[in-house]
């Protein structure tokens, strides 16, 4: 019966084809292993990793984080063609009172990025860094692209690692430093305050054993000094 009959893709050359083809696409000996990144986005950042110097304009903004950071502000939002706005207890409330150029928003934050940082917006439409305002804070900035411009937000750390009781945590959390070996997983929806609960743990390790930290993170938020432990904090792409 025709119907029976074996299509042609079923007989033993067609087989036997298809094996030597599935064969060659999974040997990768000759294939090359490495990749060159995009001319303007290498994978590591060179040194040096020194933060732009502040122009006239770069210091307006400066002047917004500065205020938003007095007013216990989270987070700082700089859109392309709105006012700024800060978060206050998960609401966003203005700080300035003209929206901002689509074009000096762009100008502005891009002035904030080192030529990496800059390449790496170009190639990738965003870019996550941390930036330091001394004597203020240090912040986790993002910059990205969207179909209105170049915009940024900038969420607000502290310049020194909270404490359990700052941050209105039980003390009995405290044990989880004493642990050591296994694992701590510390969880939660993005603004829940996941950061400063590991910050604060590290800063119990730090003040009380003699141990060696190391940390990754993406990017650097708390800067933690060696006190009883040697501290190593690596920056991805770092």
């Amino acid at each position: 019966d025709a119907a029976l009959r074996p299509t042609p893709y079923g007989d033993e050359a067609h087989l036997d084809a298809l094996e030597r083809a599935v064969a060659e696409a999974a040997d990768t000996s000759e294939r090359p292993t490495d990749v060159p990144p995009a001319p303007d986005s290498p994978t590591m950042e060179p040194l040096p990793w020194d933060q732009p110097a502040a122009r006239d304009e770069v210091k307006a903004l400066h002047d917004v984080l500065a205020h938003a950071v007095k007013s216990q502000a989270s987070d700082v939002h700089v859109h392309a063609g709105r006012v700024a706005m800060m978060r206050q207890l998960g609401r966003l409330v203005p700080l300035t009172d003209d929206p901002i150029d689509p074009e000096a928003t762009k100008h502005v934050l891009e002035a904030m990025l080192t030529p990496w940082q800059a390449g790496r917006l170009r190639s990738r439409g965003e870019v996550d860094f941390a930036y330091h305002l001394p004597g203020v804070a240090r912040f986790r900035a993002n910059v990205y692209h969207h179909q209105g411009g170049t915009n940024g937000v900038f969420h607000i750390s502290p310049e020194d690692a909270p404490t359990l009781t700052t941050l209105g945590l039980p003390t009995a959390l405290a044990k989880l430093t004493t642990f050591a070996q296994g694992m701590v997983l510390v969880t939660g929806p993005s603004g829940c305050g996941k950061t400063s609960t590991v910050a604060a743990l590290l800063r119990i390790i730090n003040e009380e054993r003699y141990d060696h930290i190391l940390t990754i993170e993406d990017p650097v938020e708390y800067v933690h000094p060696s006190i009883r432990c040697v501290v190593n904090q690596r920056q991805v792409g770092r």
